[in-house]
């Protein structure tokens, strides 16, 4: 007895009395067809054990309803408050979201966009890894969207937050309280953040008539530990009266090492931190939604799909200072 055939789209079609065409976009494109004939496609489709395969579809088409997203740092809560704005924009718009991790690696980032290529991604949203090459040329030819981290031509669409402004204010806020001598604790200086946050905390120290440090300024840190291990020797050998951490991870090794210091100096970073409300040690930190980030990167990556045309666009995301460990106290 000959063994039963594998459902195809025309038999579906052919039950639920409609057009391939319609059976298809029932699937890929439910928007676009009426829900009552939509209906009738998935029951004529479960009846015969139909499965459709997005990926062969995807492989006939230029519209995959597939978007690729790189992130640099999974373990990073940025990175995934910052894809779930990403993913509830794309799903209200009827498309699915690819999530690759290139964990600040070049290599691994030019695989993931290969890879993503081959899966017909319809476009892509990137933090960008740190690379000699810009993003401009690595992103070349596929519709793509820089997250967090600026490029270097601006021919590329990008969402960013004012991080020189950030920086800047925060910074103004440590000398206001008295800090005179202020550490500033970065990652790589080829990054783009690195750089326009340290450029906004020396213009807070010009104008508020303090010379710049340069023994005071530490780049390279890629680690909570690594912060840690800077922060306790930037306090033995030079004792600064205040911290600035440029991200996240940074301020929180300064937050660790600080709890070991007699006198605990002034701390401010850059980005939120999940439960700051609870710090017993008074902490400034330049805030922003990194769902509101990842939401208006998607934003920008669909509305370029619509009209290839338009311009590169730069959108810029407010920030501002919050206060958490109680009583905000001054430098000694």
């Amino acid at each position: 007895m000959p063994a039963e055939h594998e459902p195809t789209l025309k038999d579906v079609a052919a039950a639920a009395g409609v057009a391939v065409m319609t059976a298809s976009r029932a699937f890929s494109k439910p928007d676009l067809v009426a829900q009552a004939t939509r209906e009738k496609v998935l029951s004529a489709a479960q009846q015969l054990g139909y499965r459709h395969n997005a990926l062969a579809a995807a492989m006939r088409s230029s519209q995959s309803g597939l978007v690729g997203v790189i992130v640099t740092n999974i373990d990073n809560p940025f990175h995934s408050k910052l894809a779930r704005g990403i993913d509830e924009v794309l799903t209200a718009n009827s498309r699915r979201m690819l999530l690759g991790h290139s964990q600040d690696d070049p290599k691994r980032e030019a695989e993931l966009i290969r890879d993503m290529r081959s899966w017909r991604v319809e476009g892509l949203i990137a933090v960008p890894a740190l690379a000699s090459t810009p993003p401009e040329a690595r992103f070349a030819g596929l519709p793509t969207v820089l997250a967090g981290r600026a490029g270097k031509t601006g021919a590329l669409n990008q969402v960013t937050v004012d991080d020189e402004r950030g920086a800047q204010e925060a910074t103004a806020d440590l000398i206001a309280r008295g800090a005179r001598r202020i550490a500033f604790i970065g990652n790589e200086e080829k990054i783009t953040t690195t750089t326009t946050r340290l450029s906004g905390y020396l213009a807070a120290l010009g104008e508020n008539g303090i010379r710049r440090d340069d023994s005071l300024i530490r780049l390279g840190c890629r680690s909570v530990d690594d912060a840690k291990r800077v922060a306790k020797q930037l306090h033995s050998q030079l004792q600064p009266d205040a911290f600035f951490g440029v991200n996240n991870q940074i301020t929180l090794g300064v937050l660790e090492a600080s709890a070991g210091f007699a006198a605990p100096p002034l701390i401010s970073g850059f980005d939120g931190m999940d439960f700051a409300d609870l710090l017993r040690a008074p902490v400034s930190l330049v805030s922003y939604d990194p769902a509101e980030l990842g939401a208006r990167a998607a934003t920008l990556l669909l509305e370029s799909l619509e009209n290839p045309e338009a311009p590169p666009r730069h959108d810029v995301l407010p920030v501002r200072l919050l206060h958490y460990g109680g009583n905000v106290t001054d430098a000694n």
